[in-house]
């Protein structure tokens, strides 16, 4: 039994692209919004050095005249003057001077970054750093921001550090509101590194207002912030009006075409501002839709002069013309947009894997895109059916957005085809069918032979030996060299280890080479659809992937070369036993891999010890009970792993896969 795949955030990235980057407003862009995904140096980060440039990297091409010192900020107590350059994904902030000692500065990236198509990112993302040995308590955000306007009067007002505070530090002596000298009372409290001060009273309509959080405020260690914080804000001239509902509901699907509109709004508005110019309805094509406006009481109503059109988006607009009674303006354009019911038979857009696909994964979970929202009691076994000749294959159908789903209980089998099927039982939401089942058919990858060895305890290493390493020349080992329980490595230099270190009885190498005992057992151990090889003689021959024993107990591999062929499966898997004897590679042999073989994947069990004549290039996993022998350069993209012996080396390249 298969466990059903968790798709939730698939369909989320999905749904995000289809309905666009979204504002308070509803007003709708195409495309995903933009994103940071990293930062240089990152959030929290200490000790950075001072003629650091800071980088920022996004998640997609941005509009280059949106990246600036205005959209980019580093500051500490004051802001840090600089230069912003643009590439590709990557914005870079150049300081002018080199940044100060032991200072902690806090970046930001505000919501004036767009992408190429217009969308914006959604929030500021905001960030600390230090160049000294820890991150210093600061304010990383406040509500409402420095200079807000239309303030509510019965606004709660916060402040967000970079990291937990004392609490006992936070209180009306250290986080305050003023009206100009006069101090405004308020409850403070704390909680989850947000500071909360909540008036005692409405604030005055119409009034600037000046917060400060003083150097009183400390972290949990005692350390307070730099200078006190300050920032001011501007109440509402009025009770702002905005709307608070409407019907159809934003992005509402198979609203019926004779459908009349309304919206309702938060106070009582002006009648005579609410008409024709301010309430509109448009098609897809920016075409007006004609029809009558009326208000009562706190809703207004659009009421089309003739039925809208089946199967067509539709978007509404309330203009921030409109008035309240009391003279206040809407502060934006209230847009929402909605779908009518469709009369059209639905289609199948689009498939997972397409029509004719090969090398599809035996785990692979189909789906199929309609062209409309479906109505999902319709989507199941009946109607999402996947056949092999004549067996039917059992799943599991799902369905979410446009988009139907179908796990197959158990993998698939390899190298074999298969036919999928929507049926015209799957309708729409008006009950309207597919016109004819939509068919296609996908093959599965090659075998993938037997499960892997479990080698990801010694996977930082290269090589490991048992007794000694011994090295002539100037062999590279890319990975851990490591020796348990021996003592003698001789050779490096002129030998030389990159990207990784030579470990001698370390704990680390010690835990390792238990843990190759237990895979060198574990490939002896197999048994399951073994292939017997009755002379051992690999040359000139192609395998696919599975288990294979030498007959007379050794392989070779001499003469002609030896082809490893995945048939597209990039997770085949080979195991090689020589129960009690050897393996022999002849100079200048090549193992080649073939149509997705992976060397990470390929395991030689050698009972006894392993030899690489010159010039050979071998891949895969050499597990030896005793010792490995890699002659004058010779190659092994893989790993030289024995539990009891030497490994020896002569101007050689051995590569960890």
């Amino acid at each position: 039994m298969r466990t059903i795949k968790k798709t939730a955030a698939i369909s989320l990235a999905i749904l995000t692209f289809f309905l666009g980057c979204r504002k308070d407003n509803y007003q709708e862009f195409k495309g995903i919004c933009p994103e940071v995904v990293s930062t240089n140096p990152e959030n929290l980060a200490v000790n950075v050095a001072l003629n650091k440039a800071i980088t920022i990297e996004f998640n997609g091409p941005l509009n280059p005249q949106t990246i600036n010192t205005t959209t980019i900020r580093i500051q500490d107590s004051v802001e840090l003057q600089g230069t912003v350059s643009y590439s590709g994904t990557e914005a870079v902030f150049t300081p002018n001077s080199p940044l100060k000692e032991n200072t902690t500065y806090t970046g930001t990236v505000t919501t004036g970054v767009q992408d190429e198509l217009g969308n914006a990112l959604q929030e500021n993302y905001v960030w600390t750093f230090s160049t000294g040995n820890s991150i210093r308590p600061m304010i990383l955000s406040t509500d409402p921001f420095n200079n807000q306007t239309d303030v509510p009067i019965n606004k709660s007002i916060s402040a967000t550090f970079n990291m937990p505070m004392d609490s006992t530090t936070i209180s009306n002596a250290s986080f305050f509101l003023k009206k100009g000298s006069l101090l405004i009372g308020g409850v403070v409290t704390y909680s989850g590194n947000i500071a909360n001060l909540n008036p005692l009273v409405s604030l005055d309509y119409k009034t600037k207002y000046d917060v400060t959080v003083t150097t009183n405020v400390k972290n949990l260690d005692g350390v307070s912030i730099a200078v006190d914080y300050e920032w001011s804000f501007t109440t509402d001239s009025l009770l702002i009006p905005y709307v608070t509902e409407t019907n159809p509901l934003n992005n509402e699907i198979a609203v019926e075409v004779e459908k009349t509109l309304t919206a309702k709004f938060n106070i009582p508005m002006e009648a005579s501002t609410i008409n024709n110019a301010s309430f509109l309805l448009k098609d897809s094509l920016q075409n007006s839709i004609a029809g009558s406006v009326s208000y009562m009481g706190v809703t207004a109503t659009f009421n089309p002069d003739l039925d809208l059109l089946p199967g067509k988006k539709y978007t509404a607009t309330i203009k921030n013309t409109v008035r309240s009674v009391d003279g206040e303006n809407m502060t934006n354009d209230y847009i929402w947009s909605f779908r009518t019911i469709s009369v059209q038979p639905p289609t199948v857009l689009s498939t997972i894997p397409i029509n004719l696909q090969i090398n599809v994964k035996v785990n692979q979970t189909l789906s199929a895109t309609f062209s409309e929202v479906m109505n999902p009691t319709t989507i199941n076994n009946l109607s999402f059916i996947l056949e092999q000749g004549a067996n039917n294959i059992t799943g599991l159908v799902s369905y979410s957005g446009t988009t139907a789903s179908f796990n197959p209980t158990d993998d698939l089998l390899p190298n074999t085809t298969y036919k999928a099927t929507i049926k015209t039982l799957a309708k729409n939401l008006s009950g309207v069918g597919l016109v004819n089942d939509y068919v296609w058919t996908f093959t599965t990858t090659g075998p993938s032979g037997p499960l892997v060895v479990d080698l990801s305890c010694v996977s930082d290493y290269a090589i490991i030996a048992g007794s000694t390493v011994t090295n002539t020349g100037p062999t590279i080992v890319n990975g851990d060299l490591g020796l348990s329980p021996g003592s003698s490595v001789s050779g490096f230099p002129p030998g030389t280890v990159i990207n990784g270190s030579l470990r001698i009885n370390d704990s680390k190498t010690n835990s390792a080479k238990l843990c190759l005992t237990a895979a060198y057992n574990d490939a002896a151990g197999r048994t399951l659809d073994v292939v017997v090889v009755s002379d051992g003689q690999l040359g000139g021959k192609t395998f696919e992937p599975g288990l294979y024993m030498s007959a007379p107990g050794s392989f070779a591999i001499i003469g002609s070369d030896f082809t490893l062929d995945a048939k597209g499966n990039v997770d085949a898997v080979w195991i090689f036993q020589m129960p009690s004897s050897t393996l022999n590679v002849g100079n200048g042999i090549n193992v080649i891999l073939a149509n997705g073989a992976q060397a990470k994947n390929i395991f030689w069990q050698v009972g006894t010890s392993a030899t690489i004549g010159t010039t050979a290039q071998m891949k895969g996993n050499i597990l030896a009970d005793q010792s490995i022998t890699i002659e004058t350069g010779a190659s092994l993209l893989g790993r030289a792993l024995t539990r009891i012996a030497a490994v020896t080396l002569d101007n050689n390249a051995i590569t960890k896969p």
